[in-house]
């Protein structure tokens, strides 16, 4: 057993603990077999990131405080590249390799892998969220003016600030995944523009009101644009 793998394994013992579960409590609240969860307490199971994160929103923490990422710790930068060759690895064998190693190094680059994929669950559940609005079909416009608002800023952001250093430092998979969620997001926001317009036509508003709100839209967007280009 690795020294990380000790250290979630005590993490995931006291955050259960702290909340009073039982196994069975614990599995039911995540949706991670019981057996899994034993397993991963007594480090006897490398803490894959799909499984933390689901330990993680099931106990209401950041998947962070079961890594052992402690906010006055300093972040592992995301502009390090990894220190040895990872081509022809399949995801899940480089974390077993990482989990399962007690060097410095490894621990940093599972950590900065974890990172990587917090920053596309982030993504994927803004993408859900759209969705679901969406199939519901229970919006006044003003409400699906201010989501899509919301979305095109986070979107802007993900791309302006973060898109660039996960390409660079994900794995294949990573990145396939990632392309996969900014694809769906691009659907999503071309969805949630043409429900905005829908029910804009539905309320049927006057010509000024129509025109005072275009105009509102093209200048978020000019703005929008200019700070693309500036990088403001």
């Amino acid at each position: 057993m690795s020294r990380m793998q000790r250290a979630v394994a005590e993490r995931l013992r006291v955050i259960r603990a702290r909340l009073g579960l039982s196994l069975v409590e614990a599995a039911e609240r995540t949706g991670v077999d019981r057996h899994t969860i034993a397993a991963l307490e007594r480090g006897k199971r490398a803490p894959y990131f799909p499984t933390v994160e689901k330990l993680a929103q099931g106990y209401g923490v950041a998947a962070e405080e079961i890594l052992g990422v402690e906010v006055a710790e300093e972040p592992v930068p995301l502009d390090e590249a990894p220190e040895e060759d990872e081509s022809g690895l399949t995801d899940a064998q480089l974390l077993h390799g990482l989990v399962t190693s007690d060097a410095e190094a490894d621990r940093k680059r599972f950590l900065q892998y974890n990172r990587v994929m917090i920053v596309i669950s982030t993504l994927k559940e803004l993408v859900d969220h759209v969705e679901l609005v969406l199939s519901k079909n229970r919006f006044d416009l003003e409400e699906i003016e201010s989501l899509e608002e919301v979305v095109t800023a986070q979107f802007f952001t993900h791309k302006r600030y973060v898109r660039d250093d996960v390409l660079k430092l994900g794995t294949a998979e990573q990145k396939a995944a990632l392309e996969y969620q900014e694809t769906r997001m691009d659907t999503a926001r071309a969805a949630l523009h043409e429900a905005y317009l829908k029910r804009l036509e539905q309320e049927q508003p006057s010509e000024d009101d129509l025109a005072v709100k275009r105009r509102a839209k093209e200048e978020k967007a000019k703005r929008r644009e200019l700070s693309s280009e500036t990088g403001s």
